[in-house]
């Protein structure tokens, strides 16, 4: 036997190596808990800064945004009713109050979703107009709370 077989014989025999992480194989075959368990699963080190900071602008247009979808989902909805009222005709009892409470739904939820992209545009982090911005945030609230009311009546008015 040769020196260069009985070298190849004991590299066979010794524990291979994985050569990306640099470990041999029975190290490798021990389950290691922190090495699968996913980094937002993980407490986080006190001693270190947050990684992410909430923005609040971020999440202000994050929300106006969700809340323009769902208007958009009210119009549509709304507008299936309307259709659906306008092809029935003048036979349903509460065709008048339909026809305009349908009208003037769908004309709220635009003009509130032009109000909100509106409110994007205001700079919040001016401290001598935040009265201001209170104002139009509360006003922006009752215009939602009323459509809210609004529909609920339509509803009931399309139920019966």
């Amino acid at each position: 036997m040769s020196v260069d077989d009985q070298q190849g014989i004991e590299l066979a025999q010794s524990p291979m190596i994985d050569r990306e992480r640099g470990e041999s194989e029975p190290e490798k075959r021990r389950f290691d808990v922190k090495r699968y368990v996913p980094a937002a699963l993980r407490p986080q080190d006190k001693s270190q800064p947050p990684g992410i900071l909430l923005d609040p602008r971020f999440y202000s247009m994050k929300k106006t945004a969700m809340t323009i979808m769902c208007l958009l989902i009210i119009i549509m909805s709304n507008s299936v009713q309307l259709k659906h009222v306008l092809k029935e005709g003048r036979t349903h009892a509460f065709y008048g109050t339909q026809v305009t409470l349908g009208i003037v739904s769908v004309l709220m939820c635009a003009s509130i979703g032009f109000y909100l992209m509106y409110m994007l545009t205001i700079n919040d982090q001016n401290t001598y107009k935040q009265r201001k911005i209170d104002f139009l945030q509360n006003l922006g609230l009752i215009f939602l709370f009323s459509l809210f009311i609004l529909n609920i009546i339509y509803t009931i008015f399309h139920a019966i």
